[in-house]
């Protein structure tokens, strides 16, 4: 990831409009590497999780197939959290300046279909964590 990092986000300071909130196509670029790389990150996690969940499934144990859900959930979070937290440090930002932005972004109704746009795209897989060949 730290490569990545280096590759593709410089310092929010230079990305900062007169309010304090991370400029709109910065945000961006910031959100798409949280979730490409909470997507990265959380992979095999979610794989172990979505084959028991098949099971429990086969095994019409629907109790356990709700909690093997909101687990999936949850540590989904929590992972998402991990990944912006290291992203947050490598940029010079903290969580509340990053969240106001993000409110500020998502709060303005022109701005939500390019936010699903860039959600859309980070869950496609485009080999990012490969090591180069």
């Amino acid at each position: 990831m730290d490569k990545y990092l280096e590759d593709h986000l410089e310092e929010a300071s230079q990305h900062v409009d007169q309010v304090g909130y991370l400029t709109f196509d910065y945000f961006l670029k910031v959100y798409r590497t949280a979730l490409i790389w909470n997507r990265i990150t959380f992979a095999k996690k979610k794989a172990e999780l979505i084959a028991k969940r098949r099971d429990a499934l086969k095994k019409n144990e629907s109790e356990k197939y709700h909690k093997i859900i909101q687990l999936i959930l949850d540590i989904d979070e929590a992972c998402l959290q991990d990944v912006v937290e290291e992203i947050l440090k490598f940029i010079g930002m903290t969580d509340k300046q990053f969240n106001d932005s993000l409110s500020f972004h998502f709060d303005d109704p022109n701005k939500i279909d390019k936010i699903k746009e860039v959600r859309e795209e980070a869950e496609i897989d485009n080999g990012e964590g490969l090591p180069p060949d």
